[in-house]
């Protein structure tokens, strides 16, 4: 299927109003899985996953229905913040960024601005990022997984041109192993610490061909 035909497809519309069955009446999909980092036990994430759905729905002139959920969704994650004492404090606010930028709140909003300047302000000297900020843990050093979803929440608010994403993409670089995986200590999925590395590595290509300079065709 092309692009202009995608959105024709039952299963699409299926998924993305199964979705909305999922959405409470304060905006926000309740996680019903724990295996952080990965999947958090976290509506943050759930709900700007979602987020992204029905942008694509509303994107193809779907009916109002979806544009009402994503609103909805918007509404409740601009007015939540991450704890920066919780161990997953930098996944939970890529997820924030993420999902707020899917409902196509502009990068240079203040309040946009300062969760991307907090995400920026815990990269380490490496040029990595890593699953926790919190002091003296395994999770604190640098890692692929977090890399890459930081890197990939930069590209989403135009950020891929700028010397946070260009040490980033350096990290990972340095760090990929012969195979072509990327593995941190053993401390956490080979599987996903590759994936997100990989994702955040071919969107630095997509951001040069995409017209807003988001990499949003990811």
């Amino acid at each position: 299927p092309n692009s202009e035909s995608v959105f024709d497809f039952e299963w699409l519309r299926k998924g993305a109003d199964f979705l909305i069955t999922q959405q409470g009446a304060n905006g926000l999909i309740t996680s019903d899985h724990n295996h952080a980092p990965v999947a958090l036990n976290s509506s943050i994430q759930t709900t700007s996953q979602a987020m992204h759905v029905w942008k694509r729905m509303v994107s193809s002139g779907a009916a109002p229905k979806y544009r009402t959920a994503l609103e909805l969704a918007r509404d409740a994650l601009f007015n939540m913040q991450p704890s920066p004492s919780s161990h997953y404090y930098l996944q939970e606010l890529s997820w924030l960024i993420l999902g707020l930028r899917a409902a196509d709140i502009a990068p240079d909003h203040p309040r946009l601005a300062a969760m991307v300047q907090a995400l920026v302000d815990h990269q380490h000297s490496d040029g990595g990022w890593s699953v926790s900020t919190l002091p003296n843990n395994i999770s604190s050093n640098s890692d692929a997984f977090s890399t890459g979803m930081s890197l990939c929440t930069l590209t989403s608010v135009g950020e891929s041109d700028s010397a946070a994403f260009v040490d980033g993409v350096d990290y990972l670089l340095a760090t990929q192993n012969a195979n072509g995986s990327w593995t941190h200590r053993g401390a956490h999925s080979e599987v996903a610490e590759s994936t997100w590395a990989a994702i955040c590595l071919a969107s630095t290509q997509i951001a040069d061909s995409d017209d807003d300079g988001t990499g949003d065709d990811l």
